[in-house]
């Protein structure tokens, strides 16, 4: 059994600021790579009475098999009963049989006891046993279960558990291990389903702290090159690329977010993931200026995505340009950036832009703004683009102005603003665009706009309205 190899730099990516950084002031709390200190201690100095345990399980015949514990097994628990991690890592090292005893029988109490603080015990003990030397320790467990090469079955069953802290647990533990061996395929797809349904619940209003923790598991996960191709299948960066504004004032949640997708940018198939609305959220978080850390996996990011797919590098470059990145990266000041790695990607990013540069005309970057599918006010939006291009919506069956149609129900309200501007535009410049407007319903969505909860949104649906309304709009201003 062979570990994939990680993405370079992944350890310091990882270790760059374990576990620091607070929720900002948010509900819910973020957990690093590694589990808090404090809290494992915690757990772990209150060991259950495993003699309880004893038997408890065994069937009529008495077969070994069925019992919860045995005394063998009772007596690996309490070998390693509080013991520190220097302690644990010699004794795993010296007696590799007894090492071998402990994994089964945490394995055996994950899967057979189920009262509460006894699985909150061996969770936690299989999470201290295996962070600390992953590729080393998985091994323990290998065999335990017959379907698997890693006893996955009973951690699995867990990740629908009553108790947060269990859910999360197991679902860190689940991506150790098939981080090491993303065997067998559909153990691995049914976590990811999983996981995938947790990050789009971030995006939801009031997501609970379970949800969030699944991006901290995806971090172990997507290490592997073999389980970032599945994450692929499962639409996994779309959702992560959906939910990074949720995350915008939790810098640690951030962080992770963009580790899982710089470490799919890795992946030459996730070339078409990283889309013009892709690339838009990568430049919009530099933009935000967040802290050095988030911002050295975002160019890394960028990077990536431009070395990967050289086919793609004229694309990729006008896509960047045209969300200003050029301006960005000169506007940097790299001498008070700590991090060497951020100015070699800042270098390599603009060495490729400026090599691709082209002046860009106002049509051309009207039509990259669009495909970004998020709209900001700008000379693109004013009188004098749309006296000179109005005519240009009419490309591919008027295409674009179903666009922005169809952002009139986008829940960014700057977007939803700017469209209904647009399409105001195109009805006082563009022969009888009043009727093309009605006909592919854009008349019955902007008029819906005027019961929206934001007073800006309802303000230019009016003026839309109006425009659509009367026949000499100059009258009106």
């Amino acid at each position: 059994m062979t570990t994939t190899a990680r993405p370079r730099i992944f350890v310091r990516a990882l270790s760059f600021d374990r576990g620091a950084e607070g929720a900002g002031g948010n509900h819910h709390s973020s957990r690093s790579e590694a589990p808090s200190i404090s809290e494992r201690e915690s757990i772990l100095a209150s060991a259950p009475i495993w003699d309880r345990y004893i038997g408890a399980g065994a069937s009529s015949s008495g077969a070994a098999e069925n019992l919860f514990v045995d005394s063998r097994d009772v007596d690996a628990l309490r070998e390693f009963e509080n013991m520190p991690d220097e302690s644990v890592a010699e004794l795993v090292e010296s007696d590799k049989e007894l090492a071998v005893s402990y994994a089964r029988a945490l394995w055996k109490v994950v899967q057979n006891i189920t009262e509460y603080s006894v699985v909150r015990y061996a969770v936690t003990a299989v999470e201290a046993l295996l962070v600390q030397d992953l590729s080393a320790r998985a091994s323990l467990f290998a065999g335990l279960d017959n379907r698997d090469s890693f006893p996955l079955g009973p951690f699995m069953r867990l990740l629908t558990h009553e108790e947060r802290y269990i859910r999360e647990k197991a679902g860190y533990i689940i991506a150790m291990f098939l981080s090491v061996h993303p065997e067998p395929k559909d153990r691995l797809d049914t976590f990811l389903t999983w996981a995938c349904e947790q990050v789009r619940l971030c995006g939801v209003e009031g997501g609970n702290s379970s949800s969030f923790s699944s991006i901290t598991s995806l971090m172990v996960l997507l290490q592997n090159a073999r389980t970032r191709k599945r994450f692929l299948a499962h639409g996994g960066v779309e959702k992560l690329f959906k939910i990074l504004p949720r995350f915008r004032g939790n810098m640690q949640m951030l962080y992770e977010a963009a580790c899982c997708l710089w470490m799919v940018s890795f992946c030459k198939e996730a070339g078409p993931s990283f889309d013009h609305s892709a690339i838009n959220e990568l430049v919009s978080l530099i933009q935000s200026e967040p802290r050095e850390k988030v911002t050295r996996v975002a160019f890394a990011t960028i990077r990536n995505t431009l070395a990967n797919q050289p086919e793609r590098e004229q694309e990729l470059s006008e896509m960047l340009l045209s969300r200003g990145t050029l301006k960005v990266l000169q506007q940097i000041d790299r001498k008070r950036i700590k991090d060497k790695d951020i100015v070699e990607d800042m270098e390599f990013i603009e060495e490729t832009l400026t090599n691709n540069y082209r002046v860009l005309n106002t049509w051309e970057r009207y039509e990259q703004e669009l495909l970004t599918r998020k709209l900001r006010r700008s000379d693109l939006h004013e009188d004098k683009f749309w006296r000179e291009n109005a005519r240009c919506l009419e490309k591919n069956n008027f295409g674009y102005l179903k666009m922005l149609v169809e952002f009139l129900d986008s829940e960014d309200d700057e977007t939803v603003c700017v469209a209904c501007a647009d399409i105001g535009q195109f009805v006082r410049f563009y022969p009888n665009g009043k009727v093309i407007v009605k006909n592919i319903g854009g008349k019955s969505k902007v008029m819906s706009l005027l019961a929206h909860p934001g007073q800006g949104v309802q303000k230019e649906a009016l003026l839309c309205l109006s425009k659509m309304m009367v026949n000499n709009w100059e009258f009106l201003r």
